[in-house]
């Protein structure tokens, strides 16, 4: 059996935000990293999938990907009801590297680190490389798109009858 299965939800969430917090200051951002080059070099959705991978759990490369993902296989909520490992989804003034002043929604995603933190990869006026900052800074220039939880509170549900290792079809 899949290792994420069998611990309870908020230790997964919570090793993901171990995770992402080990590589702030760490990492640097880098436009269409590579898989292969994480940790060292990520942007903000291989940041995410990374952080996913990690846990045995495989999500798009992209953003708006990633948030398809959560509507089709978790769950889409509010941004009052984020809780840590959670995706949070806002606006990206920049189309791949260059700052156009548009807002992209769903052009950048960050994992949900704490009670109004997250942690992003960013090359732009919130910082450059892994950063952990307070959403008040997030949404000082950045418009919320949605958000999304990909871990549900009922674990056995994230992938039914997939993962049965008793045999048979």
């Amino acid at each position: 059996m899949n290792q994420f299965l069998e611990q309870r939800p908020i230790q997964v969430c919570a090793d993901i935000v171990d995770l992402a917090r080990n590589l702030v200051g760490k990492a640097s951002w880098k436009l269409k990293a590579k898989e292969h080059e994480a940790p060292y070099f990520v942007d903000c959705s291989s940041l995410t999938k990374r952080l996913y991978l990690q846990k045995g759990i495989l999500i798009p490369r992209l953003a708006i990907d990633q948030f398809q993902f959560c509507r089709i296989f978790g769950k889409t909520i509010t941004l009052e009801e984020v809780l840590p490992g959670d995706l949070i989804f806002v606006g990206c003034p920049f189309s791949w590297g260059i700052f156009t002043g548009e807002q992209r929604p769903f052009g950048h995603v960050c994992l949900v680190s704490g009670q109004n933190t997250i942690v992003c990869a960013s090359n732009s006026e919130l910082g450059t490389g892994v950063l952990e900052i307070s959403f008040e800074q997030l949404f000082r220039t950045r418009a919320f798109s949605g958000a999304g939880r990909i871990i549900p509170e009922d674990i056995d549900n994230l992938l039914p009858n997939c993962c049965n290792t008793q045999g048979g079809e």
